[in-house]
C-alpha cells in the first residue's frame, strides 16, 4: 500500500479565482490544520472568511485521540490521495481508516 502525506486538497469543480484572491468563488476543499479531517475553507486558504471542518476522533483504552499532535504517536498516513478521494490510515494496529470524496 502506497503512503502520502496527510495534507491535501480535493477538486471543488466550482471553484474559480476570477482576477485574485479577493475574487473567488466557492470554496476549496482541503485538509484541516488543526484535526485529522477536511475543511470547506470560504474563499480561499489565503483569506479565509471562515472555515467548515468534519474530523476523525478516536478513543482507544480511555485515551482520546482529537487533534492532529494527539495523532503524532500513531502514524497518521494518507492511503489514497486523488483529485476527488483522500483517505486517512491511522495505525498500526488497531488500524483506522477514513475517507473523504
Amino acid at each position: 500500500m502506497q503512503s502520502y502525506a496527510p495534507y491535501g486538497f480535493l477538486q471543488n469543480p466550482a471553484y474559480q479565482c476570477v482576477s485574485d484572491y479577493s475574487d473567488v468563488q466557492s470554496g476549496v476543499l482541503k485538509s484541516d490544520d488543526q484535526i485529522v479531517g477536511f475543511g470547506w475553507v470560504v474563499p480561499s486558504p489565503k483569506i479565509p472568511e471562515f472555515i467548515i471542518s468534519v474530523g476523525v476522533g478516536v478513543t482507544n483504552d480511555k485515551v482520546s485521540y482529537l487533534i492532529r499532535d494527539d495523532f503524532r504517536p500513531l502514524e497518521v498516513s494518507s492511503n489514497v490521495h486523488t483529485p476527488f478521494r483522500f483517505g486517512y490510515t491511522i495505525g498500526p494496529a488497531p488500524e483506522v481508516t477514513a475517507e473523504y470524496w
